[in-house]
């Protein structure tokens, strides 16, 4: 009894994603997904599929607002941490290769940059678009979302507490 308990904590369904349905087993495919019970019934092995598992989504909203025309010097601390968040964020979260990030950046001249786990340009572009970014007195616009967004991303947005509510979508 203790072999077999052994044997089926091998295959951790949580690391193969939802159960999908039965279908014939192809050489390559792992003998310990084989479905017995319907192997035997249909007289040929039969093996349990699975989805995929989701990849993980992150949409990070940049708020560069504040809430008065004059820019103090503790303004300009508040937004340089508000900068160093977001690109440790980007960098941090990129590390898994099945993470999605997706990044929108409010202001005069909005911009929403997107990329896929590992370094790579789509980091790059983030971190240069923080880079660049600066401070806004008035009510900054968000940008247009792209439409291949992946579905029900985590929403992180990072502003100051007295900023004003973006416009746009």
């Amino acid at each position: 009894r203790q072999e077999l308990e052994t044997r089926a904590n091998r295959v951790r369904p949580s690391s193969m994603g939802e159960f999908h349905g039965l279908r014939p087993w192809r050489a390559g495919d792992s003998q310990r997904l084989i479905h017995w019970r319907t192997s035997a019934r249909l007289g040929q092995p039969m093996v349990r599929e699975h989805e995929a598992p989701g990849r993980q989504a992150l949409l990070l909203l940049v708020d560069p607002g504040l809430s008065t025309n004059k820019l103090t010097q503790d303004d300009r601390d508040s937004f340089e941490r508000l900068l160093r968040l977001a690109a440790g964020i980007i960098r941090v979260w990129l590390r898994g290769a099945d993470r999605w990030l997706g990044m929108a950046v409010a202001g005069d001249k909005p911009g929403f940059f997107q990329a896929q786990g590992g370094a790579g340009e789509g980091e790059r572009a983030m971190l240069r678009s923080l880079a660049v970014c600066e401070p806004s007195p008035v009510v900054p616009k968000w940008p247009e979302p792209p439409m291949n967004l992946p579905a029900n991303p985590r929403t992180l947005r990072l502003h100051r507490l007295d900023s004003v509510q973006p416009s746009g979508k």
